[in-house]
């Protein structure tokens, strides 16, 4: 839905009014630190090299040829602005959630060659084509000015005055009563190498303290001075007292060497313009033209008005010397604070902060640019401020809007012609939450359409036990200063359920003069595929951003599970603009991870450029009727087992990819293997093949699920972990609360002969009781002890009425158990000789016949496992099985398909191997293990984290 934009034009000159604030007061600390990027590796599970998560841009939404993705006709410099003249050339993942801490925080600068982008905790270095150069925990960079650094809140800036890099975080201890601005410059516009750090006091005003600490840093410069302002609250209770502006020096910042004396002069206390009120969040400006007075903007407070009329702008004189505030109202149109924004799938809404003004406006040609979010009835809007404050004249004020999406947390930047690009997150009923922008032309003063960086993928929420699903509180937008025609944005998405995402983007409103391929993804994810099924495809879009024609000669494929679908045979001639609009398809024959690049040819400047192409074929295979099959947990290696009911002894089948799936159960439709997965907060509930083990999830449930069952009607019925008894739809996993069972379930099992749900315990005093759950209530019946003084971890029943358990003891493997239900006396057949067997499964009656010793010790098949643990630090294990002598290669691939090792390469006997593998030397991320024999070839994806 094109996003519609309300135009409200107020000409206002407004006059100065008194403002009341308290100040100047000097301040300065002596000595900083010198640290360097040099001295840190990449940040463990951080690197990600060149594009390695996938782009989603919906290239099926865009046609193909002039008029396409770009479309339109040769941009001149007094055209009005179309949506298809605007180039996406750069696109890539940013930091990625560690999934410890919310909300993400992220924010972006650019300078001459490279980009920083950060988010709470991390930064990334990263050069313009998106290769990360440095990811740094900021509690490290930070460690030499402070014992334990709690970094938080970070804004980086490039100062294209002085050609420096600058970043300023937060830092808080409550416990300790401490508060620091914790500020780092660069030596030059490289931001390799040497910084200089400093931890600037939070609760000083000048040198005097005033017992408050400093929250939501803005962080403007100009010509003269960095200018910090932020919020200060009470240590307890957190109660906000006002809001103070500092300002830095620039040259006592700006140093070559050894870090000494930084100074500074503070205003605090500040009032509303012609008010005593105090308002909230104050943003400094981001200054791209020398002016004699420095501005900052605020909206005006709920205590005045919650129908708001002004915005409150303040001009600060002599930075350097005598600091002087003065301020005025500015009449803009009425607003009020928004609701905070739903989402699809509903859930708890995202935490907005009001209409506040969160990111910095820009000044930029005698205009102060300025972006917020303002109510829209139930939804909310972006707003758009511009205003001239040498005559206090609004000149411009709308909002991006329509009637089903929420707009939220807006930042923009302006280039050297006025264009301004704002970016924002959208969501609605039918929308999870995505990464946009829009283009505000600056001849004819109109907004491009809502377009998409990255769409959201799953539901967000995320409160860590609290009430707030907190989303934000920044985005990053910045023109690159070598290249006023790119805009650099850092957006916020949902790349999967309740994980925050960092999308990373460069955006032209001008072509490039000489011919410019552009791609819409350098990566592709094919996806999942399960064997056997139809292939799937993608669509790529290839455009040249150049005025000059393109010449795209070849595209080669090696993969054969990969090929490539050409409207057009090669070569093929692109005009500026135009587009060459393909699909690439996945069609697996075989289980595994594949891997391949796209080479394309072409009369760019880069003659080669590489698309990585990756998919995964998986296959379910059923039951086998009459098998006992066992799963167990972590310490137990996860892994599916085949157990011998005469025995109890249990041999390993293959390893699940999940550190624990419990309560295996068989669907009696389809006779698969399903059981549970449980993470943080939701439960997958996962399909297992039964030849290798290998587990793939079927649905999501909502909720931590401890016992899960299919019974004969085909019903799924399973319990929490507070005991309550729901049934789960197949479909969608969604949960229908049954009723409190009123004790804490370990398994459940369903006898075929009666319909009468069993449970055991996993937790109580009465450890080895077992009781009958009523499918219609969750009331349930004690049937009494079994006798083994243990927990049984699970329960299965065989179709002729047999109910069997296993149970573990402390340090020992698991046992098999037979227990008679008419009287629940229980038979220990033996030891699985396995540990954490969490769950049982089995179809049919049991076949007891035949024993492991008659079964032959040569694998029948060929077979690569999983490697293990997955994720490793640094060194897992490869397994896998050979039926037949065979010349055997075993390889390690990056995920751009470059080799990184052979761990194998002669030929071998039949039978079973393990090799270990040491990535010691290598950088976090993904990597692709290959087994190829004359007769067969499969592939695994495993994930390093240092």
């Amino acid at each position: 839905m094109r996003a519609l934009f309300t135009f409200i034009f107020v000409f206002t000159f407004s006059l100065q009014a008194q403002v009341q604030y308290d100040g100047p007061a000097d301040g300065q600390i002596t000595g900083g630190y010198e640290v360097s990027t040099d001295d840190f590796t990449t940040e463990s599970g951080m690197h990600y090299g060149k594009l390695k998560l996938f782009n989603d841009l919906s290239a099926d939404n865009y046609p193909e040829g002039r008029g396409g993705y770009f479309g339109g006709e040769k941009i001149t410099s007094s055209r009005t602005l179309l949506d298809d003249s605007i180039l996406v050339y750069r696109s890539f993942n940013g930091i990625p959630d560690l999934k410890v801490s919310i909300p993400p925080d992220p924010y972006l600068a650019c300078g001459p060659e490279y980009v920083i982008h950060a988010v709470n905790s991390r930064f990334r270095i990263s050069d313009k084509e998106g290769n990360t150069i440095k990811t740094i925990n900021a509690d490290d960079w930070f460690a030499n000015v402070l014992d334990a650094p709690n970094s938080f809140d970070p804004k980086v800036i490039y100062d294209d005055f002085e050609n420096r890099w600058v970043m300023a975080w937060l830092h808080l201890n409550n416990n300790s009563n401490e508060s620091y601005y914790l500020i780092s410059v660069s030596d030059d516009e490289n931001p390799l190498g040497t910084w200089y750090n400093w931890a600037i006091p939070g609760n000083l005003n000048g040198m005097t303290p005033d017992g408050y600490w400093a929250d939501y840093t803005g962080v403007g410069f100009d010509d003269k001075a960095i200018y910090l302002a932020s919020d200060q609250f009470t240590y307890a209770g957190e109660i906000f007292k006002y809001e103070r502006i500092k300002i830095i020096d620039k040259s006592t910042l700006y140093i070559s060497s050894g870090p000494a004396v930084v100074q500074w002069k503070d205003l605090w206390n500040i009032k509303y313009p012609g008010t005593n009120v105090t308002p909230y969040m104050i943003r400094p400006a981001q200054m791209a033209d020398p002016s004699s007075e420095y501005y900052f903007l605020v909206i005006e407070p709920d205590s005045i008005s919650a129908n708001k009329t002004s915005v409150g702008l303040y001009k600060l004189s002599d930075p350097l010397g005598t600091p002087s505030l003065t301020g005025t109202t500015i009449d803009v149109a009425e607003y009020q604070d928004p609701l905070n924004p739903s989402q699809m799938g509903g859930g708890t809404p995202l935490k907005i902060w009001g209409s506040n003004f969160l990111n910095e406006p820009v000044f930029r040609n005698g205009k102060l640019h300025a972006t917020h979010t303002v109510a829209n009835g139930d939804l909310c809007s972006v707003r758009y401020l511009c205003i001239k404050p040498a005559t206090n004249e609004l000149v411009s004020d709308f909002v991006i809007s329509d009637q089903e999406h929420y707009y939220f947390y807006s930042a923009l930047d302006v280039n050297t012609r006025g264009d301004v690009l704002i970016t924002y997150s959208r969501s609605s009923a039918n929308e999870y939450v995505g990464a946009f922008y829009s283009v505000i032309n600056a001849y004819s003063g109109l907004p491009s359409s809502s377009m998409m960086m990255q769409s959201g993928k799953a539901r967000y929420v995320k409160t860590f036990g609290g009430e707030q699903n907190r989303w934000g509180d920044y985005m990053g937008v910045w023109v690159d200063p070598v290249d006023e025609e790119t805009f650099w944005i850092a957006s916020e998405y949902t790349p999967e359920e309740n994980v925050w995402g960092v999308w990373v983007s460069a955006i032209r409103t001008e072509l490039f003069q000489e011919p410019t391929y552009t791609i819409n993804t350098e990566s592709t994810d094919l996806g999942l595929v399960e064997i056997p099924a139809t292939a799937e495809s993608q669509a790529l879009i290839i455009r040249n951003a150049g005025q000059t024609p393109l010449e795209i000669y070849s595209m080669t494929l090696n993969e054969s599970a990969f090929s490539l679908n050409l409207p057009v045979s090669l070569p093929v001639t692109l005009q500026g603009y135009d587009s060459l609009k393909f699909t690439v398809t996945f069609e697996p024959a075989m289980t595994g991870v594949y891997s391949d690049s796209i080479v394309i040819s072409s009369s760019d400047q880069q003659a080669l450029r590489y698309v990585s192409v990756v998919g995964e074929a998986f296959r379910i295979m059923p039951a086998n009727g009459g098998f006992l099959y066992g799963s167990t947990g972590s310490s137990g290696g996860s892994a599916l087992i085949q157990i011998d009911p005469v025995t109890g002894t249990g041999t390993e089948i293959g390893e699940h990819r999940f550190s624990a799936v419990t309560d295996i159960c068989i669907d009696r439709g389809n006779d698969e293997i399903l059981g549970l997965a449980s993470g943080a907060s939701v439960t997958n509930i996962v399909r297992v093949n039964s030849e290798m083990g290998d587990a793939w999830t079927k649905v999501e449930a909502d909720a931590l699920l401890y016992s899960f069952t299919i019974t004969t009607d085909g019903t799924w019925f399973a319990t929490d972990n507070v005991g309550i008894l729901y049934t789960i739809n197949p479909e969608n996993g969604e949960l229908t609360e049954i009723g409190n069972t009123g004790i804490l379930i370990s398994a459940l099992a369903e006898n075929p002969l009666t319909g009468e749900l069993y449970a055991s315990l996993s937790a109580g005093d009465n450890k080895d009781e077992l009781y009958k759950i009523d499918k219609a209530t969750g009331s349930a019946q004690l049937l009494g002890s079994t006798g083994i003084d243990n927990y049984i971890d699970a329960l299965t029943f065989t179709d002729d009425g047999l109910l069997w358990g296993a149970y573990d003891k402390i340090f020992q493997p698991s046992t098999l158990l037979l227990i008679n239900t008419d009287n629940l006396d229980t038979e220990e057949i033996g030891s699985i000789g396995i540990k954490s067997v969490l769950g049982l499964a089995v179809t049919g009656t049991l076949i007891t016949d035949v024993s492991p010793e008659e079964i032959s010790d040569l694998p029948s098949e060929y077979k690569l496992q999983q490697n293990f643990p997955n994720p490793f630090n640094p060194v897992t294990k490869i397994k896998f099985q050979l039926p037949e002598s065979a010349n055997v290669l075993l390889e390690i691939y990056d995920m751009l398909g470059r080799k990184i090792a052979t761990l194998v390469n002669e030929e071998l006997p039949a039978g079973y191997y393990s090799k270990e593998f040491d990535a010691s030397l290598l950088a976090s991320g993904t990597y692709i293990y290959k087994l190829k024999t004359d007769n067969f070839s499969a592939s695994g994806k495993m994930m390093l984290l240092k």
